[in-house]
């Protein structure tokens, strides 16, 4: 399924502290759509970079609801020797 998001890197003191130099590899999608939801598709797959029907590149770590919109933080799959 498409969804429409706002895609940002992801920052701030807090993620930096808990994922560390992962941060690099991290983004916030920003969205108001009911097809993602908090404690149920953590870990779901999210194609950002490839097309629609390739493996995805992303996958979702947590999501967070709020009254208007959900953050939903994910990470870069690992892909290649190099890891990224």
């Amino acid at each position: 399924m498409a969804i429409e998001a706002n895609v940002q890197p992801a920052s701030g003191q807090l993620n930096a502290s808990i994922y560390g130099e992962r941060l690099a590899y991290m983004k916030n999608l920003k969205l108001q759509s009911d097809s993602v939801i908090e404690n149920r598709d953590e870990g779901c797959g999210v194609c950002l970079d490839v097309e629609a029907d390739a493996e995805p590149d992303y996958t979702i770590v947590s999501i967070s609801t709020f009254a208007t919109h959900k953050n939903v933080l994910i990470e870069r799959l690992e892909r290649g020797g190099d890891g990224r």
